[in-house]
């Protein structure tokens, strides 16, 4: 799993693993980025991560195993940029309030 604009790898994500009949496995990526499922049988999966952030998409890539062959599965993953608030303008603070006696 790659950062998608830095191409960096991302370590620690949660990803899941989903067979066509509907069996899943859970991974976290490695140092590397990468995550390893094992144990498969040939046939069609689905890898995803699922954000916990409401405003990122999730990611999510279909693999296909093939007897005797593995497969590589790429995640990317785009970060959503951070939420200023209802508070914060781009020109500044905002205006002093004034009192008015």
């Amino acid at each position: 799993m790659r950062n998608g604009e830095t191409g960096q790898p991302l370590a620690g994500f949660a990803v899941t693993l989903v067979a066509e009949a509907g069996a899943v496995q859970q991974g976290v990526t490695d140092q590397k980025g990468e995550y390893v499922f094992t144990g498969l049988e040939p046939g069609n999966y689905t890898v995803t991560y699922q954000p916990s952030h409401p405003r990122q998409p999730p990611a999510e890539v279909p693999v296909t195993l093939h007897p005797e062959q593995g497969e590589r599965a790429d995640l990317s993953i785009v970060f959503p940029a951070p939420d200023r608030g209802p508070c914060c303008k781009p020109y500044g603070a905002p205006p002093a309030r004034r009192r008015i006696v």
